[in-house]
Protein backbone atom coordinates (compact mmCIF):
# COMPACT_ATOMS: atom_id res chain seq x y z
CA UNK A 1 0.00 0.00 0.00
CA UNK A 2 1.65 3.04 -1.08
CA UNK A 3 0.09 6.79 0.60
CA UNK A 4 0.13 9.34 -1.56
CA UNK A 5 0.17 13.26 -0.78
CA UNK A 6 -3.09 14.26 -1.03
CA UNK A 7 -5.85 16.43 0.25
CA UNK A 8 -7.34 14.08 2.30
CA UNK A 9 -4.03 13.22 4.11
CA UNK A 10 -2.84 16.80 4.28
CA UNK A 11 -6.61 17.44 6.58
CA UNK A 12 -6.03 14.28 8.77
CA UNK A 13 -2.49 15.23 9.66
CA UNK A 14 -3.77 19.05 10.32
CA UNK A 15 -6.57 17.40 12.06
CA UNK A 16 -4.57 15.63 14.51
CA UNK A 17 -1.90 18.62 14.88
CA UNK A 18 -5.31 20.58 15.80
CA UNK A 19 -6.53 18.00 18.66
CA UNK A 20 -2.89 17.90 19.83
CA UNK A 21 -2.69 21.52 20.14
CA UNK A 22 -6.01 22.42 21.84
CA UNK A 23 -5.17 19.70 24.55
CA UNK A 24 -2.19 21.47 25.28
CA UNK A 25 -3.84 24.95 25.51
CA UNK A 26 -6.59 22.99 27.58
CA UNK A 27 -4.17 21.29 30.12
CA UNK A 28 -2.06 24.49 30.95
CA UNK A 29 -5.62 26.13 31.71
CA UNK A 30 -5.96 23.57 33.86
CA UNK A 31 -2.68 24.00 35.25
CA UNK A 32 -3.54 27.77 35.78
CA UNK A 33 -6.52 26.90 37.26
CA UNK A 34 -5.35 24.47 40.29
CA UNK A 35 -2.22 27.08 40.84
CA UNK A 36 -5.29 29.31 41.22
CA UNK A 37 -6.51 27.35 44.02
CA UNK A 38 -3.37 25.95 45.40
CA UNK A 39 -2.63 29.77 45.95
CA UNK A 40 -5.62 30.55 47.61
CA UNK A 41 -5.55 27.89 49.94
CA UNK A 42 -2.57 29.93 51.51
CA UNK A 43 -4.66 32.88 51.38
CA UNK A 44 -7.87 31.18 53.33
CA UNK A 45 -5.96 28.75 56.15
CA UNK A 46 -4.07 30.90 58.95
CA UNK A 47 -0.83 29.92 59.66
CA UNK A 48 -0.32 28.02 62.86
CA UNK A 49 3.16 27.51 64.69
CA UNK A 50 4.65 24.08 62.92
CA UNK A 51 5.10 21.50 65.58
CA UNK A 52 6.07 17.76 65.28
CA UNK A 53 2.44 16.31 65.96
CA UNK A 54 0.00 19.07 64.47
CA UNK A 55 -3.57 18.79 65.73
CA UNK A 56 -6.11 16.92 62.81
CA UNK A 57 -7.35 19.58 60.19
CA UNK A 58 -3.78 21.21 59.36
CA UNK A 59 -2.06 21.27 56.17
CA UNK A 60 1.76 21.16 56.79
CA UNK A 61 4.19 22.44 54.01
CA UNK A 62 7.66 22.22 53.63
CA UNK A 63 9.27 24.77 51.37
CA UNK A 64 11.59 22.58 48.46
CA UNK A 65 13.78 25.89 48.39
CA UNK A 66 15.03 26.62 52.22
CA UNK A 67 13.37 23.26 53.48
CA UNK A 68 11.31 25.77 55.90
CA UNK A 69 8.10 24.20 57.23
CA UNK A 70 5.04 25.63 57.53
CA UNK A 71 1.66 24.34 59.15
CA UNK A 72 -2.14 25.93 57.88
CA UNK A 73 -4.95 25.30 59.90
CA UNK A 74 -7.91 24.28 57.18
CA UNK A 75 -11.03 26.53 57.62
CA UNK A 76 -13.64 25.03 55.51
CA UNK A 77 -13.09 27.58 52.64
CA UNK A 78 -9.15 26.31 52.28
CA UNK A 79 -10.32 22.90 51.95
CA UNK A 80 -12.74 23.09 49.19
CA UNK A 81 -10.11 25.35 47.37
CA UNK A 82 -7.31 21.85 47.92
CA UNK A 83 -10.19 19.81 46.56
CA UNK A 84 -10.38 21.93 43.60
CA UNK A 85 -6.32 22.04 43.23
CA UNK A 86 -6.55 18.61 42.81
CA UNK A 87 -9.27 18.08 40.99
CA UNK A 88 -7.54 20.18 38.59
CA UNK A 89 -4.45 19.09 38.72
CA UNK A 90 -5.34 15.21 38.44
CA UNK A 91 -7.24 16.38 35.04
CA UNK A 92 -4.18 17.82 33.39
CA UNK A 93 -1.99 14.71 34.56
CA UNK A 94 -4.85 12.65 32.24
CA UNK A 95 -4.60 15.38 29.69
CA UNK A 96 -1.24 15.25 29.18
CA UNK A 97 -0.99 11.38 29.38
CA UNK A 98 -3.61 11.81 26.63
CA UNK A 99 -1.27 14.25 24.49
CA UNK A 100 1.68 11.92 24.68
CA UNK A 101 -0.50 9.00 23.18
CA UNK A 102 -1.34 10.93 20.65
CA UNK A 103 2.07 12.72 19.72
CA UNK A 104 3.66 9.21 20.28
CA UNK A 105 0.61 7.48 17.22
CA UNK A 106 1.85 10.02 15.02
CA UNK A 107 5.22 9.93 15.22
CA UNK A 108 4.73 5.89 14.58
CA UNK A 109 2.32 6.45 11.64
CA UNK A 110 4.75 8.84 10.12
CA UNK A 111 7.92 6.29 10.57
CA UNK A 112 5.68 3.81 9.37
CA UNK A 113 4.56 5.58 6.03
CA UNK A 114 8.27 6.92 5.71
CA UNK A 115 9.80 3.08 6.11
CA UNK A 116 7.05 1.84 4.21
CA UNK A 117 7.82 4.44 0.76
CA UNK A 118 11.19 3.43 1.13
CA UNK A 119 10.26 -0.31 0.70
CA UNK A 120 7.50 0.61 -2.05
CA UNK A 121 10.78 2.28 -3.83
CA UNK A 122 13.11 -0.62 -3.50
CA UNK A 123 10.74 -3.00 -4.87
CA UNK A 124 10.26 -0.93 -7.87
CA UNK A 125 13.90 -0.17 -8.21
CA UNK A 126 13.63 3.11 -8.14
CA UNK A 127 15.61 3.08 -5.26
Amino acid sequence: MRLRFTVRWLMIVVAFIGLVMSLVTYREQLRRQAAYHKVQIAVHAPQTPASPSPPPGTLVVTSPETGAVTAYRMTPQAEWHARKESEYSGSAARVSVLITLLTSLISLISVATIFNRRKYRRSRGQW
